[in-house]
């Protein structure tokens, strides 16, 4: 089964930014707002949001903390970051005027610093935040053992943790239609490590615990996405750029079949009074 590469993960998602942007980042940042509910950000003093994205839930977080109180959105993504400092220009300045750059503890700035990172090698100094954020990222890094032992180093003891992930692939047809249509074409799909990996519940808070975190919380709840028919299903998908690279240099005639059947069988879903959803895990805990 093949890895992704930290390269790999970088290119897709700057590919992937845009549309992301424009077509999904409203469905789930409805699950982070789940998230930031738990995190009690009225008494956060620094906040790190991981896999920020283009930054739509980092504008929840920032209105929801207290004034002076630090905001870092991070993402891997050269062009996440771009999108994100866009949207979040107009929000107050990240650090008070005539303070030092160098300063990198907790509560020293006013609002939001977006930064291209590494989840899995922060560039921040050790117990630099009391709250961190990762919606739907930890199951794409290529360790998340590294990312869970990360995160554990710059938060303080104490801190509030909240993540998301794939939860359960049989209740998850937005992103299980795609395979059975890929079948249903005489697509062989590469053997690539599945996004569902970190979905069992058990396994996923053991894992937590084990790297230093205490009184886990785990549960699954569904997003479900704003797509009312099987035609606009299928455009999304072929938009997307694991999909286009898919199907690259396929008889132009297995393409159209792929197509095809995304649309039916998300029709099927719909005609049926389903939602085109995903299950997701979500985990909440404090550092030990």
């Amino acid at each position: 089964m093949d890895l992704p590469t930290n390269e790999e993960l970088r290119a897709h998602w700057d590919i992937f930014a845009s549309v992301f942007a424009d077509y999904f980042e409203s469905s789930t940042v409805l699950l982070s707002r789940g998230l930031i509910d738990h995190l009690h950000l009225g008494d956060a003093r620094a906040v790190l949001e991981i896999g920020a994205g283009p930054g739509r839930a980092t504008q929840i977080v920032h209105a929801g903390v207290a004034p002076g109180t630090r905001i870092v959105a991070c993402d891997l993504s050269p062009n996440m970051v771009a999108l994100a400092r866009a949207r979040l220009a107009a929000l107050p300045a990240a650090r008070p005027a005539g303070l030092p750059d160098d300063i990198d503890t907790i509560g020293t700035a006013s609002a939001v610093e977006v930064v291209e990172a590494d989840c899995e090698a922060l560039p921040f100094a050790s117990g630099s935040f009391d709250r961190l954020l990762a919606n739907l990222c930890l199951m794409l890094v290529v360790e998340p053992a590294r990312a869970l032992s990360e995160a554990h180093r710059v938060l303080v003891p104490g801190a509030i943790a909240a993540w998301s992930v794939w939860g359960r692939p049989e209740h998850s047809p937005m992103f299980t239609i795609p395979a059975q249509a890929a079948r249903h074409a005489g697509i062989e799909l590469p053997d690539k490590r599945s996004n569902f990996h970190l979905g069992d519940r058990e396994a996923l808070m053991e894992r937590v615990r084990s790297h230093g975190f205490e009184r886990v919380l785990g549960w699954h709840q569904a997003i479900t996405y704003n797509l009312h028919s099987g035609a606009a299903y299928a455009e999304l998908i072929m938009r997307m750029p694991r999909w286009q690279d898919v199907l690259a240099d396929r008889p132009a005639a297995q393409t159209v079949t792929f197509a095809t059947e995304l649309a039916e069988l998300a029709q099927e879903r719909l005609d049926a009074g389903e939602p085109l959803a995903l299950d997701t895990l979500v985990i909440v805990a404090r550092r030990a």
